[in-house]
């Protein structure tokens, strides 16, 4: 099962493929390469051009692969259901409003 798990993904022609997890992961993580597929041309993108980040200088670069657990845990709070995610997103506008070091354990 495995195998055929990674030969499914091998033959995707996307630069970046998250598993289990927010596409947007592979980005945020920084360390990651994020960009299109080597095979893309400036007639035929598909995925992307390019690529940002790649912390490490990595050459040659056909994708990343970011895997995950099927359940995060703990419940991450932008997911449907979190219990103090309407008192995590006040406390994260008031933030944003008057940025100080001291509201940030809060």
């Amino acid at each position: 099962m495995r195998e055929g798990h990674d030969r499914a993904i091998a033959g995707l022609r996307y630069g970046s493929v998250s598993l289990n997890c927010w596409p947007g992961a592979v980005y945020a993580s920084v360390r990651l390469p994020w960009g299109g597929h080597p095979s893309a041309t400036s007639r035929d993108i598909q995925s992307g051009l390019g690529w940002v980040h790649n912390t490490f200088m990595l050459e040659g670069i056909e994708k990343a692969v970011l895997r995950a657990p099927l359940v995060a845990k703990p419940t991450l709070p932008y997911f449907v259901g979190h219990r103090s995610a309407a008192r995590l997103g006040r406390k994260l506008c008031e933030l944003e409003a008057r940025p100080t070091i001291w509201k940030i354990p809060g």
